[in-house]
């Protein structure tokens, strides 16, 4: 899932403090940013606003 999640963040559907910081995810972070830094996109990668 976490996986799936990082490929719908690349895609733009949401975005990382979507999914990550304020969403359901955030227990799963490690694998959502190994998936992005692996596609390159590092850049998606945000801190907490």
């Amino acid at each position: 899932m976490a996986e799936f999640m990082a490929m719908m963040i690349i895609q733009r559907h949401y975005t990382y403090q979507q999914v990550v910081i304020d969403g359901p995810m955030l227990k799963y972070k490690e694998r959502v940013d190994a998936y992005l830094t692996k596609e390159g996109r590092e850049d998606l990668i945000t801190s907490a606003q």
